[in-house]
């Protein structure tokens, strides 16, 4: 996304940068931006005052429009307590996770939506459900945009017969073994339990699977333990390359109980993996746009059905029309022009 927005920024005339918490900086794809000549940096401080001191020296060296889009949390209020004292600066806030529950969260949310928020030129919310959710929790309807994510169609496109089959390979998961995928490294929230115990619902009916948990460590262990899943399940640590695990596929499986909008869904689907989705409503509303994206209660038993569904037929997968907004280059261009009239 960020070389994207870097790309489509410049055939505009604007300059792009890109910064960062410290940590940041020892992250592999960090050097990688800096390799491809993408301007990154990192600010030394997390607590807001003094993040927004650093940030205000920054704004202070520039006199050109400027905007300062914050993704998470850290960056949100700095960039609004510095934008007010400049003539040019708009904040941009991007709303990518689901809001968190209880009175101090809700608390906490209301203030700064319904107080810190109204000077914020604009809301990005990737899907209509977080919208509704902040508005609930008072940020102003008229700053509220849906603004749903991209992906790389470049890449993650239609895997052939021999891509899957290296992949399959590669994994070392045997050929005339449905094999099934699940992203879990936030266990609870993406449904974890819920997806292994709706293969042990298949194995009870006895329908073999091989099935991956990427990033799920040791409560996805626990859980295969309990449920004496064996070997039919794997554990594995995330990976950079997770074209291979959609391309390996049979079904990529989200469980979750909260979804921003789903990066590996949208990604496993460009793939040509059919997927089988909880039914919440950033999933509803990809499946009533992408052929192939089967909905399923959250309940093994719904789960396993679905999956079977999957498995016995030929379900083609159909992005369709989703191809002119899903792709990064369209979603980048649309993101400045929202930069140009707010700025």
């Amino acid at each position: 996304m960020l070389r994207a927005v870097n790309d489509a920024a410049q055939q505009r005339g604007w300059s792009f940068e890109a910064i960062f918490t410290e940590v940041a900086a020892g992250r592999p794809w960090y050097s990688e931006l800096q390799a491809d000549g993408i301007a990154v940096g990192t600010a030394p401080y997390t607590r807001r005052k003094a993040l927004a001191g650093w940030l205000e020296d920054l704004l202070s060296q520039r006199n050109e429009p400027t905007v300062l889009h914050t993704h998470f949390t850290t960056f949100d209020i700095p960039a609004v307590m510095v934008a007010h004292r400049h003539d040019g600066v708009a904040t941009v806030w991007h709303v990518h996770t689901r809001l968190q529950s209880g009175p101090r969260a809700i608390l906490r949310n209301a203030v700064k939506f319904g107080l810190i928020g109204r000077q914020v030129e604009t809301i990005l919310c990737v899907s209509s459900d977080l919208r509704d959710a902040a508005h609930r929790r008072l940020a102003p309807a008229q700053r509220l945009v849906v603004f749903p994510n991209a992906i790389d169609l470049e890449h993650f496109n239609h895997a052939t017969p021999e891509q899957r089959s290296r992949a399959r390979a590669e994994l070392g998961i045997p050929e005339g073994h449905p094999l099934l995928v699940h992203f879990g490294w936030d266990w609870e929230t993406k449904g974890g339990d819920l997806f292994l115990h709706s293969v042990a619902q298949l194995a009870d009916e006895g329908i073999e699977v091989r099935a991956i948990c990427v990033g799920g460590g040791e409560p996805a262990h626990a859980t295969i333990a309990r449920l004496k899943l064996g070997d039919r399940v794997s554990v594995t640590p995330p990976r950079d390359q997770v074209r291979t695990l959609y391309a390996a596929a049979n079904v990529f499986v989200s469980s979750s109980s909260a979804e921003g909008m789903s990066y590996a869904v949208l990604e496993a689907l460009s793939t040509g993996t059919p997927a089988v989705v909880s039914a919440i409503p950033s999933h509803i509303a990809l499946a009533e746009r992408v052929q192939g994206c089967i909905v399923a209660a959250r309940d093994p038993q719904s789960f396993a059905t679905a999956i079977q569904s999957a498995l016995s037929s030929d379900h083609q997968v159909d992005i369709g029309n989703l191809a002119e907004t899903l792709d990064l280059r369209a979603w980048a261009q649309r993101l400045i022009n929202l930069y140009e009239e707010r700025s």
